[in-house]
């Protein structure tokens, strides 16, 4: 998986309160880091609420909802999105729960966010329901990732130790470790080991594979 799927929102929020400004899109820019949004007329930061189609970093949506964007002080402070049914596609806050929804009103993926950064674990569903997959996160940083199957047994999971390497497990359907090693790039390096698993529950080593970025350089039978 890449490390980042992705996702948050393309722009950031407005305060919703009395008073509220109201902004089009075709107003707004971002300040040079793109840390906060401004009027393009004195470059001010903005507070207010901005009404568009939705947009997620990354993400094209197949089905075109509309969302509430509320800023305070140019930052993005909470999100609030429909479909065209009335359903409910997305409630967003810059510190707290986020919750995104398929129009059949399952929930896709939910989780916490710290200053509009991803932190701790988001939980990914389809459209039964079923979980898929979780992410932990700490403050964008990508730290593990578990993949469940259609059983919803744990298919495989990884430690990321850097922005393209991570330590990967996959499981029987038992919970046992079968095979492990890393990956970089999504592509296999180094000693990948592969286990036997008995009825009693104990595993023994049985093949270690040396790996060269995918490409298989040498087995050993134990």
């Amino acid at each position: 998986m890449m490390k980042k799927i992705l996702f948050i929102l393309l722009l950031t929020i407005p305060f919703v309160g009395f008073g509220q400004n109201i902004y089009n899109i075709n107003d707004l820019t971002f300040n040079q880091d793109s840390s906060l949004v401004l009027l393009k007329s004195n470059n001010t930061p903005v507070s207010g609420v901005l009404k568009q189609t939705c947009k997620r970093k990354g993400v094209v949506l197949k089905n075109k909802t509309q969302c509430e964007y509320s800023y305070k002080n140019g930052l993005l402070m909470s999100t609030k999105g429909y479909y065209s049914n009335k359903q409910i596609s997305e409630e967003t806050q810059r510190n707290g729960m986020c919750i995104y929804y398929y129009k059949n009103g399952e929930i896709e993926c939910m989780g916490n966010t710290k200053e509009g950064k991803y932190n701790g674990v988001w939980k990914w569903n389809n459209r039964k329901g079923e979980l898929v997959e979780e992410l932990t996160w700490e403050e964008d940083e990508l730290i593990s990732e578990k993949v469940y199957d259609k059983k919803g047994l744990l298919w495989y999971e990884n430690e990321w130790i850097s922005d393209n390497s991570y330590i990967q497990k996959r499981f029987d359907s038992g919970g046992f470790v079968i095979i492990e090693g890393t990956a970089t790039d999504g592509k296999e390096e180094g000693v990948w080991k592969y286990y036997d698993v008995y009825d009693d529950g104990t595993r023994e080593l049985y093949k270690e594979i040396i790996w060269n970025y995918g490409k298989k350089i040498e087995v050993t039978l134990m």
